[in-house]
């Protein structure tokens, strides 16, 4: 009887094999490619967007979560977004563009 081993059952995206790093990502086209954007995250890039707004006085954010719940992957999401035309993003973030945060 051969045995399967795990390794053969998963395929994990490379992706999800290192975490995010944000000096290193930032400049890495490739790092948003496989962003998975909730329906949390789209209403915390519009809290965002809200509060960037010249009449707003909610300016300061705090974000907290476990360990790998993906608040560096955040982060580099919202970097991009209020640094970069949208021409320059990934196609996945492109949408994120209509909440507000550009």
């Amino acid at each position: 009887m051969s045995q399967t081993r795990i390794s053969e059952l998963l395929n994990i995206n490379p992706r999800f094999l290192r975490s995010v790093n944000l000096e290193r990502d930032f400049g890495d086209s490739l790092a948003l490619d496989s962003y998975v954007a909730t329906t949390e995250t789209s209403r915390y890039l519009r809290r965002i967007g809200r509060g960037l707004r010249e009449e707003s006085g909610e300016r300061a954010w705090r974000i907290t979560g476990d360990f790998g719940s993906g608040k560096s992957s955040f982060a580099l999401v919202l970097a991009n977004l209020l640094s970069r035309p949208a021409r320059d993003l990934p196609k996945n973030v492109r949408p994120l563009l209509v909440t507000g945060v550009h």
